[in-house]
């Protein structure tokens, strides 16, 4: 009788503990993601580089390591390339605090069809969006959790940051 109360015990703080985590990170996943810096790197006819600043504020209580990320870009509902990195291991500070990863975007222009590109660009001016989808892996302990992310700016706020 001793057993049943000891595992069905850790059965249950095993549990409480999964679903503390999992609130969290639903806590997580309702966190601000925005670009925090975006400068050009290096400009060709054949490849074009940007630096990009993506600032997480962490709202949850816990803190978690950044595993990997896979980012898709899209600019005005066109994809323009994605970014993937699973060499990551960035601290994910809780309570608020503000974590910044960096990385570099490269894409051909003449692959996307850049004149397509710049036509918008003149044609919408500053209305034109800038869109980041994809996901975060983040681990705490011995769980791994995916974080969606999908966020949309004018290139207009973009610019005056």
């Amino acid at each position: 009788m001793r057993k049943v109360f000891l595992y069905g015990g850790l059965l249950l703080a095993g549990y409480g503990a999964y679903e503390y985590y999992r609130t969290q990170l639903l806590i997580l996943e309702n966190s601000d993601f925005s670009v925090a810096g975006l400068k050009i790197k290096e400009k060709s006819a054949n490849k074009i580089t940007f630096a990009i600043k993506l600032r997480v504020v962490n709202k949850s209580e816990q803190e978690f390591v950044i595993k990997k990320y896979d980012l898709m870009l899209w600019l005005n509902n066109q994809s323009i390339g994605s970014v993937k990195n699973s060499n990551v291991d960035v601290n994910l500070k809780g309570f608020g605090a503000e974590t910044f990863i960096e990385f570099d975007y490269s894409f051909n222009p003449q692959q996307i069809g850049i004149l397509d590109v710049l036509f918008k660009l003149l044609k919408d001016r500053g209305n034109n969006t800038l869109t980041v989808r994809g996901d975060l892996s983040v681990k705490r302990g011995y769980f791994t959790f995916d974080v969606p992310i999908d966020f949309t700016y004018t290139l207009k706020e973009l610019l005056s940051e």
